[in-house]
């Protein structure tokens, strides 16, 4: 065998035959080409950004914030013409900071601007403003006649004179919410919002008859959501158009579903407190329901009665609702089982407990086994989270119970409010049922660590109706 060559390999360039490490071959861009792609070159950095036509500008305008926009008309003169005939979005918490605060001189100086736009403003957000007598002459501008977009609040919460009128008067609103404030005692026929959507009341002081004009000026509402308001202790809904409706009101004592036969969602969020007394006379389209808690005394679901989540009246299957949500300490599976009579069709259950108490009977095995079966239980239901699961006798049992009786049942969530061990989650599992004894040998059965979405602030917003789980407020 010949032995190896120690003689260091070397590259070379191609065209002039030279070693090519640390090499620059002259030849490879000759003088004449050089100077030819410097002639052709482009122009470094072109302002493609000013080509743009005028109808897009406005638009990218329209949604910067307004120091930018001044910024950038400071920097080139092509932007100037631009702006005055923009939308304008005004939002006084970005656009203005201190010295400005939120009485008289931020209202004036929000005034010019206004009068100095030459274009429509369809979006307004004020929620720094502290007295009710520097936002009268604010709403009343002209430029706001077409306003669709609405965001009020006070910056705190306090007893002040009524809201002006003149904050209510924009009929061509698609999207409001008024926060902080006391409304006037007297609406019927002075308010009219024949376009509005979306409607968010939060942290008000209103009456009864406030509430019911405010819902009734809007005849194609689609979306309500009531949070955390006072005045008044019963809500009557009645609205032919209303798809979504959220409530979180601890004080309330009753709220009535009277007619809303396009309602879809019915979320009842923070039930440890209110309302009490819940009666849906008309909603066929309803899907997801909840969270009915032991704290209500009364639950009417058509003609179906619950006093303290126990039937007391034969019970009507109501089939389209496919998304449940129960709260419970001390629960039976008994009950459990009126309710999967009840919604025969639905497809997830959301149930929290109390993880210091059982809430689990085995009455309920043996009535499934000699009763007649349950439609929901043979063909429907696919996703059962438990919230706030802590592995207690009650929880493990009736984990068990559905996990053996479930036939469709594609996953189960074991929500927990702690993060726990490895070591923790095998046990529980090896407690519940082995894969080849479920009724569902699909089932998976998850351990997740729950995120509380109620820590946050800036929870007085639509986007909880979005959420199937009552529980994320």
């Amino acid at each position: 065998m010949a032995p190896l060559s120690t003689r260091r390999r070397t590259r070379s360039c191609r065209r002039c035959g030279s070693e090519r490490k640390w090499h620059f071959c002259a030849g490879h861009h000759p003088p004449a080409a050089a100077a030819a792609n410097q002639t052709d070159a482009p122009p470094a950095d072109p302002d493609l950004i000013s080509d743009l036509p005028d109808e897009l500008l406005s638009t990218i305008v329209s949604v910067l914030p307004t120091k930018d926009v001044a910024r950038m008309q400071a920097l080139s003169r092509r932007w100037r013409p631009i702006w005055p005939a923009a939308a304008l979005n005004l939002n006084d918490e970005r656009d203005f900071k201190p010295p400005y605060g939120g009485g008289a001189e931020l209202a004036g100086l929000i005034t010019r601007i206004l009068s100095a736009h030459r274009d429509r403003v369809p979006r307004l957000r004020l929620t720094t403003f502290q007295c009710t007598a520097t936002i009268d002459g604010l709403f009343q501008h002209p430029a706001l006649d077409k306003l669709e977009e609405l965001h009020f609040c006070y910056r705190f919460v306090m007893n002040r004179d009524p809201l002006p009128l003149s904050v209510l008067r924009f009929a061509e609103l698609r999207v409001a919410s008024y926060g902080r404030c006391r409304f006037p005692k007297h609406l019927g026929g002075r308010v009219a919002f024949p376009k509005l959507r979306e409607l968010t009341l939060y942290k008000l002081t209103i009456s009864e008859r406030s509430l019911g004009a405010m819902i009734s000026a809007c005849t194609d509402l689609r979306s309500l959501f009531l949070r955390d308001s006072i005045g008044f202790r019963r809500v009557f809904v009645s609205s032919p158009t209303l798809v979504r409706f959220g409530i979180v009101n601890p004080m309330m004592e009753e709220l009535v579903i009277v007619n809303a036969p396009s309602m879809e969602k019915l979320l009842l969020f923070d039930t440890y407190g209110g309302p009490r007394d819940v009666r849906v006379m008309f909603a066929p389209k309803l899907e997801v329901l909840g969270c009915l808690s032991r704290g209500m005394h009364n639950v009417e679901l058509q003609s179906t009665v619950f006093k303290e989540l126990v039937a007391i009246s034969p019970i009507e299957p109501l089939k389209a609702v496919n998304v449940f949500s129960l709260r419970a300490k001390d629960f039976k599976l008994d009950n459990v089982m009126d309710f999967l009579r009840c919604f025969p069709c639905r497809e997830k259950l959301y149930f929290m407990v109390n993880p210091k108490r059982s809430y689990c009977e085995d009455e309920s095995g043996q009535m499934l086994n000699s009763g007649p079966s349950i439609e929901c239980l043979d063909r429907h239901l696919k996703e059962i989270v438990l919230m706030d699961y802590e592995g207690s006798s009650g929880g493990v049992k009736f984990a068990e119970f559905f996990i053996m009786n479930a036939r469709v049942l594609k996953v189960m969530e074991f929500q927990l409010s702690s993060d726990c061990s490895k070591k923790w989650k095998a046990k529980q599992k090896r407690l519940l049922p082995k894969q080849k004894d479920r009724a569902s040998q699909a089932a998976k059965l998850n351990f997740v660590h729950r995120t509380y979405f109620g820590h946050y602030e800036d929870n007085s917003t639509q986007e909880l109706l979005s959420y199937d789980n009552p529980f994320v407020c």
